[in-house]
């Protein structure tokens, strides 16, 4: 609450401020960029969720408010790249007509990624929704399909960042309703050949393995778990690497978890029997999917043998042994 009130007196007090200068001097004023990130004040208020301020802002540049809409910082990031929170993002594109909004939503920032890749990365999943709430159907389909340079989409950003479960099946959602072929979102490949795939089976986010597998044929599910990234790694085999077994990986574990999931330790890394069981049945049973759902408390059973590929690429076979 404290904090709140410090907020709204600074917001109240930087309007004074700019209500006494001239339009024309309030307007350079604003669109002035200061600090090592050289912001304008309406990245400042977008990136730190300040809804009054951003809209007294667009209110005060009046007809020449585009300006500060597409205006980069030193990042090369605009505001709604920034935005903290819904009421932000909403505010931004109030006074937009949908095809001004479909052309500043698709936007890209200095590392190529559109304001909806970034919060999905992030993690601020009311942004995500705030953004493709306000697109047309053509701009969401753009959104959901488009790569950049290095053949990353919105699916590999929400599961390689900072991004949550939720917001992965959001976007499975959005690409269901468009009736986007979900094999091909879900299973473009990043700069190191990983796709995000990698990432539900290394965060074990079962849910969305699920929720992705259960729309897909058994061929792309066995394609989706046998993609080999640069290091040599399928989204099968990564899924049985558990703690301590370091010679699995010929000592190279901690590196491997470090580039997964930023843990630096490797301590996080551990065998999820329910996610081997399901993997199983998603490389070998596909009609059991017709029974899951996504809050299904799946049945272990005893044991499951595994195809993965170790080494060469040989196919081998691991027994492993699953504690009902």
């Amino acid at each position: 609450m404290y904090g709140n009130e410090v907020q709204r007196a600074a917001t109240e007090r930087a309007q004074e401020l700019v209500n006494r200068l001239p339009q024309t001097e309030a307007r350079r004023y604003i669109m002035e960029k200061v600090g090592s990130h050289q912001n304008t004040a309406l990245h400042v208020a977008c990136q730190k969720g300040v809804t009054e301020m951003v809209d007294f802002i667009l209110n005060t540049m009046g007809e020449e408010v585009h300006r500060i809409l597409y205006e980069s910082n030193g990042d090369y990031l605009t505001a709604l790249h920034l935005c903290k929170n819904a009421d932000c993002v909403n505010s931004l594109l109030k006074p937009m007509t949908q095809e001004e909004k479909d052309d500043y939503i698709k936007t890209l920032d200095g590392m190529r990624m559109t304001a909806a890749d970034t919060a999905a990365w992030a993690g601020r999943l009311p942004v995500v929704d705030a953004i493709f709430s306000q697109c047309s159907e053509q701009a969401m389909r753009h959104l959901l399909m488009r790569q950049d340079e290095w053949g990353q989409n919105i699916f590999f950003f929400a599961s390689e960042g900072h991004g949550t479960e939720v917001i992965y099946l959001e976007l499975l959602s959005y690409a269901d309703n468009l009736d986007l072929p979900v094999h091909k979102v879900i299973s473009k490949e990043g700069t190191n050949g990983e796709t995000s795939v990698h990432y539900l089976v290394i965060k074990r986010w079962k849910r969305c393995i699920l929720e992705a597998f259960r729309r897909l044929s058994l061929k792309q599910r066995q394609d989706a778990l046998s993609k080999v990234n640069r290091m040599g790694y399928t989204p099968r085999s990564l899924a049985l690497i558990p703690a301590g077994k370091v010679n699995f990986f010929t000592g190279t574990k901690q590196y491997v978890w470090s580039f997964f999931s930023g843990d630096s330790s490797g301590t996080g890394w551990t065998v999820d029997p329910e996610l081997l069981h399901m993997i199983h049945f998603f490389t070998f049973e596909y009609t059991i999917l017709n029974s899951l759902t996504a809050s299904a408390q799946i049945q272990l059973s005893p044991s499951c043998v595994l195809l993965h590929k170790i080494g060469n690429q040989q196919d081998k076979v691991e027994q492993l042994e699953v504690s009902s």
